[in-house]
Order: C-alpha cells, then sequence, then structure tokens
C-alpha cells in the first residue's frame, strides 16, 4: 500500500501517514495567527479561523471495510471485534 499512498490520501491528510504529522496542521495554525498579530498589532482586527479535526473514522463505510478484512482473511470474530462502533 506505501506505493501508493502518495495517490490515495491528499496532502492535507498529515496523520496515520509516513514522514506526516498531525501537529503541522496545529502548527500552521500557529504561525497564521502569530502572523496576524504582528500585522495587525497596534490597529483594530478581526479574524476567523476554521480547522476541521472531524473524525476520519467516522467517515468510513464499514460494511466495505468488514468485507475487505473478510477477504484478507481476518476471522468473522475478530472483525466484529474491531468494527463495534461501525
Amino acid at each position: 500500500m506505501k506505493c501508493c499512498l502518495d495517490k490515495c490520501v491528499s496532502q492535507e491528510q498529515s496523520a496515520f501517514v509516513e514522514g506526516r504529522s498531525i501537529l503541522d496542521n496545529a502548527l500552521i495554525a500557529i504561525e497564521v495567527i502569530h502572523a496576524l498579530k504582528r500585522k495587525t498589532k497596534g490597529r483594530k482586527g478581526e479574524l476567523a479561523l476554521k480547522i476541521d479535526i472531524s473524525k476520519a473514522y467516522d467517515k468510513v463505510d464499514w460494511g466495505f471495510l468488514r468485507g475487505v478484512l473478510s477477504k484478507m482473511g481476518f476471522s468473522d470474530v475478530w472483525i466484529r471485534s474491531r468494527t463495534a462502533a461501525g
């Protein structure tokens, strides 16, 4: 799977990808806030910042995942115990 991750995973995805860190997103937000504070120092300014840190697993197609795990040879008991949330 490593060979095709760059094609399947967007550049914005920073967690669970080798060489990327979820902390990069937080660092970018901090740098943006810092830069805005510098530019508006002594002046009144407004800032609107939206950060989307939704849980990726909330968007998993659990039926598809169960099917893939089954085809890979995982037992039904193992699959059910790990995908009970879905």
